[in-house]
């Protein structure tokens, strides 16, 4: 069983190495925490229903299944497409906004984010331990 320094050491090293990545995935994390929020509470913010997005700041996906939805419902095309921020919103959260690389990408965040917890908690449970040991 590794030691308690052991687990620092280790932690401390993937911290340093890859903080580049540990900032990224912190960055996510927040983005698929408050892209929750607003998923979650979507009817206290009217703006995520109303707003929209011009469709050429986003890829082309958005676009066809924009027009797919407006020819299945008997729309007929409109010259000025824009795609409702609700969409986006709940693709940022998914990470179907990234292609099926980001979906894997966010699994792997949500993996790390577990693992971390685990080791963390356990951590403090060690040390909780020993300072009772010690008294």
């Amino acid at each position: 069983m590794a030691s308690l320094r052991t687990w620092r050491i280790w932690h401390r090293n993937i911290l340093g190495y890859f903080r580049w990545l540990t900032v990224s995935s912190a960055l996510f994390i927040f983005l698929i925490a408050v892209t929750g929020i607003l998923l979650e509470h979507k009817n206290d913010f009217h703006f995520l229903q109303t707003s929209r997005i011009p469709a050429n700041w986003l890829p082309n996906k958005y676009t066809e299944r924009l027009l797919a939805l407006r020819a299945a419902q008997g729309a007929t095309e409109n010259a000025n497409v824009s795609i409702p921020l609700s969409w986006v919103v709940y693709d940022l959260h998914s990470g179907d906004i990234l292609g099926p690389a980001g979906v894997i990408y966010y699994d792997l965040v949500a993996a790390a984010m577990g693992v971390l917890s685990i080791t963390g908690i356990w951590m403090f449970i060690v040390v909780t331990k020993k300072r009772r040991l010690n008294k």
